[in-house]
């Protein structure tokens, strides 16, 4: 239902949208982990 009303509004197929929603959720995760090995060695730095 939900990736359907996504799909009409942005002129997408069901399966793009999924596709999209995929990537989007892996490079934020990459993010946050890229951020939190930051921090980690931020904070060795000054243990």
């Amino acid at each position: 239902m939900v990736l359907e009303e996504i799909a009409q509004i942005m002129s997408m197929t069901e399966n793009a949208v999924t596709v999209n929603l995929s990537r989007a959720r892996k490079k934020l995760r990459d993010m946050i982990v890229n951020n939190l090995q930051k921090e980690d060695s931020i904070y060795e730095r000054y243990r």
